[in-house]
């Protein structure tokens, strides 16, 4: 019987032969097993070793660290990660090598962030977001009359002395005319 690490395809053989890469032979095998996405498999490997947290590879049989590469913006890699996982909506991430959902942020007020944002996304002129973890535009507000609303408003602000809006939906206040 072979140790791990190695493996014979010959029953009753006395010499075993080094398992190759891409490959992983547990104790007594016969038949290489193919490295599972997630991690790397050098030569000789008695078991896979998961791609470092932060990191993911999608492909079998890879022979070393390098086939995994850091996790994108937007996203977390556990150790082991097959893929990346996007950050649940209402959240972003905009660093690269994140290993774990704790770095993905809520979103801020004024914004909104599908799942798998990088950055948050600002609110349209005209329109407010009083909440923060939002996820979608339908978040926004219509910014209400007497008030204006600039792109990524956290919420309506009232007109000033001097001005006036009588229109919903405003991302400026328009000067009082001349005499009134």
């Amino acid at each position: 019987t072979c140790e791990g690490g190695a493996y014979s395809d010959t029953a009753g053989a006395v010499e075993c032969q080094t398992c190759p890469e891409g490959h992983y032979c547990p104790a007594g095998t016969s038949d290489p097993a193919q490295c599972p996405a997630g991690s790397y498999c050098p030569a000789g490997a008695a078991d896979s070793t998961p791609c470092p947290a932060g990191t993911f590879n999608t492909e079998s049989g890879s022979s070393s660290a390098d086939s995994c590469v850091a996790c994108p913006t937007g996203s977390y890699c556990p150790a082991g990660a097959a893929d990346s996982t996007p950050c649940p909506a209402g959240t972003f991430n905009t660093e690269s090598g994140s290993s774990s959902s704790d770095s993905c942020v809520a979103c801020p007020g004024g914004s909104y962030c599908p799942a798998g944002s990088s950055s948050s996304t600002p609110c349209p002129a005209g329109t407010f977001n009083t909440e923060s973890g939002s996820s979608s535009a339908d978040s926004c507000l219509v910014c209400p009359t007497g008030s204006y609303c600039p792109a990524g408003a956290a919420d309506s602000t009232p007109c000033p002395a001097g001005t006036f809006n009588t229109e919903s939906g405003s991302s400026s206040s328009t000067p009082c005319p001349a005499g009134s």
